[in-house]
């Protein structure tokens, strides 16, 4: 999840300054992205960050799902490590 205030080109109709913005969103440990659609500001920068957290997360889903797979497979007694799981396999 991100959070995006738009209209960063409208500086004389802010409603929060871009340090009360930031501050809030700290609160959450969320990135913050002040886009401009008009002129194109920031835009790409906040989707492209988007698209990435998405990639990595499809990337986290597939390794669960390759380990429990490989587990029912093979059954918990299979050797299988990852950057997140690890199995012992019994001698």
């Amino acid at each position: 999840m991100i959070v995006v205030g738009n209209k960063a080109d409208l500086d004389s109709e802010r409603k929060l300054s871009k340090v009360e913005a930031s501050t809030k969103v700290k609160q959450f440990n969320l990135p913050y992205f002040e886009v401009s659609a008009k002129t194109g500001d920031n835009v790409n920068e906040a989707l492209m960050y988007l698209v990435r957290e998405i990639r990595e997360e499809q990337i986290r889903i597939e390794k669960v799902f390759f380990f429990f797979f490989e587990m029912l497979i093979f059954g918990p007694d299979f050797v299988f490590q990852t950057n997140f799981f690890f199995v012992i396999r019994r001698m």
